[in-house]
């Protein structure tokens, strides 16, 4: 008996038609020859597209690293895979890493799905063959053919099942495949998303039409291990399953009830699996500066009373549905934003041209339903704050998620548009002609100059001349005698159109050369290594940190994460979501301004402030520099290898240290006041001429020189004072870059070598009896830079290593030592704080306060200790045990399910 749900590939296509007396085959020569073989064409088609378009990456002459736009992936990404094999050394499964800023969690468990089971497989065969150079080399190839062979193949058989016809099914992969989101995306590693959404389509389809439920589950959990990306796309896909369900007439409100009841249940076993991946994305997020701290966008977002679209956002947008790089291509990129943060809308010319002729084949009920979809997603571009709200006002993007459901809003209705001309052989010929008199207004007439002079005028005239050509073939297979040459040229011209506009995105992207790579890692092997490597040679200690004064990598960002590549222990990071205590550390010492989300992303860290590397147990310096600077704060120079000069820190301070003083919070701020001195203005000077041009900046400098030399006891004061001299809207404008330069927390940096900051708040959990308290007044213990000397320096940093931690066992997450104490003391530990960090002392667990503004402590009495320091990121063990348990109960169901099915079918 044939099987209910098997697609009977004669029904795609009539075999004649009558007219006027006339019988003419319709058996075209792709249905023919060609339809059964579609999948494989389509998979043929998109390495043969590819291979020319990544030609250079496909023979590995240069790497999938980029130097210009796009250098996150030698700044982030390439440094990141050095990180996993630098902590992956302490097992398959991490939870901290102390090669981030200054110690973060770093998540690396099991996988939950069986996509990403083989990938792991294949990725530690691949390290343990050929080490971290498999993971830096096999970075496009990994994307090339998971994503875009990958979201071909699922796109297609999504609109299979849809009951879309195989060539319009090979049509309509082909654009998703070479999509704009796609294919300049996948620089930037947004490929995923487009791949999970179409898997996500292909799932709802299968459990909506076909009644196979188990992909749905699957599809949870790809979308689920990032929470705001799994957040955006559920918007996305509720909107969908409203336009595909009531798009049928004979569904009922009841029925999209019952199918939603089946999605939710469905969901919810695939979120139960991947509990341990979500809940740790969850939190890291939450746990953040950028969500829960102070520097989120939401209060600006919601207050931002520009509710219009830019002209120079309207023209970059139009411009980018008509190809990837009409204004330009990567660094040359001139229009709105950058060129990867602008609309990626680009979906085929062939997509705009057709859409409209859909509302031909609807009745007043599916145009409604059919035009309130695309009219919903087309409003976000148009509407800001609506875009907004749904990305809850975290931020203005267009990358998360509306660089596919926009061009899915086009592409879906003109896969429609397609299917129904080919199969019933008629057109809106005056639509047609009205959509293409739109378009080349739309192309022709500039919406804001300025960008217009930008415009690439080879290029423009050639997506004219495709419009032209693909009218001619729309108008074409509405005449049954040409359908057949109508196919075949228009699926050559879409190859033609992907593979030019694809190519023209990176033909002349500056990316890393392989050789280049192999010479110096791509900037990264500019002696940092070898000066690491000989450190580590010499200095056997468990722990300890370096800094540099300089900047690693060749790209045109500089590197903040060159801890995680060179392998040492650092102070700087670039992360979206940064560990939010040490983020609130360097804002309560106003190193960076409370709500400034930009430098809670870029940490500097402590690398231009030596007390401060004391502090943070920093015992080694690299610079470049022929005389440098550090030699002059207490540094001592020991070695110079490769061009590196390395100096030592003679007042080092351990991971573990210990005060028997402290000081109050609110005395410790008082200590922090403004200032701008003649040197300030020239670094302030240097930064708003990149800002605003060398004109405004001197205008602006020439301003600040009335308060030159002139104390303010606080942010507030200051900025009051700059708003009476430069303006309020200035002001807000350039008081980070300001500010950074006038700020003097010198006080407070000696203060912390002397004495712990005490805060009473729900992270403390001491008393302060057994401690001497630093009073105001004590000159001895605050001491300004005016009356700073080394001899200070020396017996504040030898009081505090009377007592300290001594390591007898170092791992990531699990950290082991001793400590001696003659009175009751501070244990101060340079870490972040994190509720994961848990600790036990003689063989009892106690609880870590948060000490110094957002570093762990505890408080010890008189004796012996034994100390255990280790870190569980939180709930883990419930957690893992829920994925766990789930996985079992659901292959069980399934394998269960599948067997019984097939026992049935041979019986019957």
């Amino acid at each position: 008996m044939k099987s209910k749900n098997k697609i009977d590939k004669t029904k795609d296509f009539p075999k004649k038609v009558e007219n006027k007396n006339i019988t003419v085959s319709v058996l075209t020569f792709f249905e023919d020859k060609l339809a059964r073989h579609s999948l494989k064409i389509l998979l043929a088609l998109i390495f043969l597209i590819g291979f020319i378009v990544f030609n250079r990456f496909f023979r590995m002459e240069y790497l999938f690293y980029f130097l210009g736009i796009g250098s996150d992936s030698l700044t982030s990404n390439m440094p990141e895979l050095y990180h996993i094999i630098n902590v992956g050394q302490e097992g398959l499964i991490s939870r901290y890493s102390f090669y981030s800023g200054m110690g973060d969690t770093f998540y690396r468990y099991l996988p939950t799905d069986p996509l990403g089971w083989i990938l792991r497989i294949i990725d530690e065969v691949g390290i343990s063959a050929y080490g971290v150079d498999y993971l830096i080399k096999r970075r496009f190839y990994y994307r090339f053919f998971l994503y875009f062979m990958g979201t071909g193949t699922i796109f297609y058989l999504y609109l299979r099942t849809i009951d879309i016809k195989q060539y319009t099914a090979l049509i309509g992969a082909l654009l998703i495949s070479f999509s704009g989101y796609l294919v300049v995306g996948t620089s930037w590693d947004f490929d995923s998303h487009v791949f999970k959404a179409a898997f996500l389509l292909f799932a709802f389809e299968q459990l909506h039409l076909k009644k196979r439920w188990y992909f749905f589950p699957f599809a949870i959990m790809f979308l689920s291990t990032n929470v705001f990306v799994f957040y955006i796309y559920t918007v996305f896909f509720l909107t969908y399953t409203l336009f595909r369900y009531f798009s049928d007439s004979e569904n009922s409100l009841l029925g999209y009830i019952k199918l939603g009841g089946k999605m939710l249940g469905l969901a919810i076993a695939g979120m139960l699996m991947n509990t341990v991946t979500i809940f740790y994305s969850f939190l890291k997020m939450y746990n953040s500066p950028r969500v829960t701290g102070n520097a989120s966008y939401v209060s600006e977002l919601i207050a931002e009373k520009d509710l219009a679209v830019s002209s120079d956002l309207i023209s970059t947008t139009i411009y980018r549905f008509f190809s990837n790089d009409m204004l330009g291509v990567g660094s040359d990129f001139k229009g709105w934003g950058n060129y990867l943060e602008a609309p990626l809308f680009y979906i085929g010319i062939f997509t705009l041209l057709i859409f409209p002729q859909i509302f031909t084949f609807l009745t007043t009920r599916k145009k409604i339903i059919f035009g309130s979809f695309f009219a919903f997603w087309v409003s976000t571009l148009l509407i800001p704050h609506l875009r907004r709200a749904i990305l809850l006002f975290f931020g203005d993007y267009f990358r998360y998620g509306f660089d596919f459901f926009i061009p899915f809003a086009f592409l879906i209705l003109a896969i429609y548009s397609l299917n129904e001309i080919d199969k019933n052989f008629k057109i809106n010929l005056p639509l047609l002609i009205i959509t293409f008199a739109g378009l080349s207004v739309l192309l022709f007439v500039p919406f804001d100059k300025n960008i217009q002079e930008f415009v690439n005028e080879p290029l423009r005239r050639i997506v004219f001349f495709l419009m032209i050509v693909y009218g001619y073939l729309i108008f074409l297979f509405s005449k049954p005698h040409f359908r057949s040459l109508a196919q075949i040229l228009l699926l050559l011209v879409i190859v033609f159109e992907l593979t030019f506009f694809s190519h023209k995105s990176y033909a002349t992207r500056d990316a890393l050369s392989k050789s280049d790579y192999e010479k110096d890692l791509g900037g990264y092997k500019d002696g940092s290594i070898s000066s690491v490597n000989y450190v580590k040679s010499i200095d056997k200690n468990k722990f300890y940190r370096i800094e540099k004064n300089y900047q690693s990598g060749d790209a045109m960002h500089a590197s903040l994460n060159d801890a995680k590549l060179q392998g040492y222990y650092g102070t700087s990071n670039y992360s979206s979501f940064n560990q939010v205590n040490y983020v609130r550390f360097l804002e309560e010492l106003e190193m960076i301004q409370k709500g400034e989300e930009t430098a809670t992303r870029w940490i500097r860290g402590l690398r231009e402030t030596p007390l401060l590397q004391s502090f943070a147990s920093v015992k080694y310096h690299l610079s470049k520099e022929e005389k440098p600077f550090f030699l002059n704060v207490g540094f001592d120079s020991i070695a110079e290898v490769k061009g590196v000069k390395i100096l030592k820190n003679n007042y080092y301070l351990p991971l573990g240290y210990t005060y028997d003083k402290y000081i109050d919070y609110s005395d410790f701020k008082k200590l922090i006041f403004y200032k701008i001195t003649q040197i300030n203005i020239q670094y302030i000077e240097k930064d708003l001429t990149i800002l605003a041009g060398e004109e405004t900046a001197k205008k602006l400098t020439s301003k600040l020189s009335s308060i030159l030399d002139v104390r303010f006891d606080n942010a507030a004061e200051f900025k009051k004072s700059l708003e009476n001299i430069l303006g309020a809207d200035v002001t807000d404008k350039y008081f980070k870059y300001v500010a950074k330069y006038a700020v003097d927390n010198f006080a407070c940096q000696t203060e912390l070598l002397n004495g712990f900051v005490y805060e009473k708040d729900e992270y403390c959990f001491y008393e302060i009896t057994d401690f001497e308290k630093i009073e105001m007044t004590d000159s001895n213990r605050i001491i300004s830079a005016d009356g700073f000397n080394f001899d200070y320096y020396k017996q504040f940093t030898d009081s505090l290593k009377i007592d300290t931690f001594q390591i007898t066992d170092f791992k990531q997450h699990d950290i082991k030592g001793k400590i001696s104490l003659k009175k009751t003391k501070m244990l101060f530990f340079s870490i972040p704080y994190d509720q994961g960090w848990h600790i036990i002392v003689n063989g009892t667990e106690q609880k870590l306060s948060r000490v110094n503004l957002g570093f762990c402590g505890i408080v010890l009495t008189e004796g012996e200790h034994d100390i255990e320091l280790f870190f569980e990121f939180p709930y883990t063990n419930i957690t893992s045990l829920i994925s766990i348990i789930s996985i079992i109960l659901f292959w069980g169901f399934l394998i269960f399910h599948l067997v019984y099915k097939r026992i049935k079918k041979e019986k019957i």
